[in-house]
């Protein structure tokens, strides 16, 4: 799930400071885009884009246990001995881009 504020200048409480100079009523400070995303990628719900209201979905507890068989780091994906990860802390040069 992806949250996030709808807000319009109206929106901003009248004793801010300089509101009416900053904002006008009908000014989208945030365009919220509320989604909601199945676990295999497609959208469920939404996104609310500058639409003020509530997003339902349905969420199916079974399907998430599906998805996280796909990648399974604990399983068969776990392979030590092919993958392996390193941070190389050592500062490097810059990029340099040649013509």
């Amino acid at each position: 799930m992806g949250t996030a504020t709808a807000m319009q200048g109206c929106d901003v409480p009248e004793n801010f400071p300089e509101r009416d100079r900053l904002f006008t009523p009908d000014e989208w400070i945030n365009d919220g885009d509320a989604i909601v995303i199945k676990p295999m990628g497609a959208i469920a719900a939404g996104p609310h884009h500058r639409e003020k209201g509530i997003l339902y979905a349905e969420i199916d507890p079974e399907a998430a246990r599906r998805a996280r068989r796909s990648l399974d780091v604990c399983g068969h994906y776990s392979r030590p001995d092919i993958f392996s990860f390193s941070v190389n802390r050592k500062p490097l040069a810059p990029v340099i881009f040649l013509d």
